[in-house]
């Protein structure tokens, strides 16, 4: 992939976010995964670590087993790649052992459920106040390949592993999202600098999907039940046709040897969303674009967990979770043994994983203070000025 290439992920008016299988990819089951990780604190981190990047999960990977499986393993390599094994699994289906067997709702109920959850959209964006939070982002990437070896990077097999780590402060404001300062930290792979980026990851994200929904005169369609924290979620899925789409893949590329130059495309989309039936409280939604192989970009996906924050003394459900899965084609030139300068087209994936967490209210305030100079003189004042004291904002 080209240097300063950037990528970006996004439903419009709003800006938001190939099976990743490796050639050779050993595909497992959660269950099968435990006595990898079982035996994994007796052997070298980076062992393992390869070892986890050469399976394929067939099936969701719960964020209970992440987190408990994370807890227990020593290596930080060993930990990185699970999180990466578990990111590309969440577009799939639970294990079947995890999905309650409670039979499906009669066609009232599910209409009944779906109508709480329109209510709570309508309700949520404008309910949300102004606030600030803490974004922890984890970029994973394939390593990049010499040209004597490019022909390894296009069977889209080498092993994801962090690239960079970045800490941003993002501020919620009338509605949108506004990453408003961004360190990023550890290391970064040679010759890479992408940026991967999902925009509209607070309301507007589920606002959109619905709205294209609506506009489509498309149905949320019976799922399945699914465990959840406090209670089964209602899943349904969604499928949005390209003629009302409002989400779009961009993929700016600078002119260079790659040939491929800027790429942008609405396109048609598909998902699931997961629903408190009681409530209407949306708690997991998933975009994934409907992209024809002949494309740059094979697949742009995007995942985004809800959980309940509390701001400014206050309850609402705000994103706690998002993973961005992003996969492409790139060109390259390289010499193959009997012909020089063939051009040879790869695939490469990005994958994002993004934590949210210390929300608080984002207020601003000020006061000017009457008969109050900077030289220290109290009763010294611009010339016209009444020296009245100004009034003091509202909290934003």
């Amino acid at each position: 992939m080209n240097t300063a290439q950037r990528a970006c992920l996004l439903l419009l008016l709003i800006p938001p976010s190939l099976s990743l299988a490796q050639l050779g990819a050993t595909r497992v089951t959660v269950e099968q995964l435990e006595p990898v990780l079982g035996t994994a604190n007796r052997k070298l981190d980076g062992r393992v670590a390869r070892q986890l990047a050469g399976l394929e999960l067939t099936e969701r990977m719960s964020n209970a087993k992440l987190s408990s499986w994370e807890r227990s393993l020593h290596g930080e390599k060993t930990r990185e790649a699970l999180v990466a094994l578990a990111d590309v699994s969440v577009f799939l289906d639970p294990p079947a052992a995890e999905i309650p067997p409670t039979p499906p709702p009669d066609q009232a109920a599910q209409r009944l459920i779906v109508a709480r959850a329109v209510d709570y959209i309508k309700m949520t964006a404008p309910e949300l106040p102004n606030f600030i939070a803490t974004r922890a982002t984890v970029i994973y990437e394939q390593p990049p390949q010499t040209d004597k070896k490019a022909w390894v990077a296009a069977t889209g097999g080498q092993p994801l592993q962090v690239s960079a780590r970045s800490t941003a402060t993002v501020l919620y404001r009338n509605g949108r999202d506004i990453v408003d300062a961004e360190q990023t930290r550890g290391k970064n792979l040679p010759g890479k600098n992408n940026d991967l980026t999902t925009k509209g990851t607070f309301g507007p994200i589920l606002v959109t999907v619905f709205d294209d929904l609506q506009a489509a005169r498309g149905e949320l369609t019976w799922s399945r039940w699914e465990k959840g924290a406090a209670q089964e979620l209602a899943v349904f899925r969604y499928a949005v046709p390209k003629e009302t789409s409002h989400y779009a893949v961009n993929l700016s590329n600078p002119p260079n040897s790659s040939g491929l130059g800027a790429f942008r495309r609405v396109t048609g989309y598909h998902g699931e969303v997961a629903i408190d039936p009681v409530s209407g409280v949306i708690v997991r939604v998933t975009v994934q674009a409907d992209l024809n192989p002949p494309l740059p970009i094979l697949r742009a996906d995007i995942l985004v967990e809800y959980g309940p924050v509390v701001i400014g003394g206050k309850t609402y459900v705000c994103p706690v979770k998002s993973v961005s899965i992003l996969q492409e084609r790139s060109r390259r030139v390289f010499t193959y043994v009997y012909e020089n300068d063939k051009n040879y087209v790869s695939l490469e994936t990005i994958l994002s994983d993004a934590v949210f967490a210390d929300y608080h209210m984002f207020r601003a305030e000020a006061e000017v203070l009457p008969d109050f100079s900077p030289d220290g003189d109290a009763n010294t004042h611009d010339p016209g000025s009444t020296g009245a004291p100004a009034p003091t904002p509202p909290a934003k």
